[in-house]
């Protein structure tokens, strides 16, 4: 069986990869949209969608599986 600890490591490696994949993706969408339009001279505004990530709520696992496991 596998250490909680090293789950738990894990689980939150994989969702700030996963964060940064969309704050990634928050500013390549803009560009691939405008892929067909002639380019704009000057700093694009990035759309955002739903809270950044950087703003997003802090998750805490740890006492997410200690109530669920009472």
């Amino acid at each position: 069986m596998r250490n909680i600890q090293e789950v738990l490591h894990e689980k939150e490696a994989r969702v700030a990869t996963l964060r940064k994949e969309v704050e990634a993706l928050r500013v390549v969408a803009p560009l691939l949209a405008n892929a067909g339009e002639a380019p704009q001279v000057g700093p694009q505004p990035v759309p955002s969608i739903g809270t950044p990530a950087s703003q997003a709520p802090k998750v805490d696992l740890a006492s997410y599986l200690t109530e669920a496991n009472q």
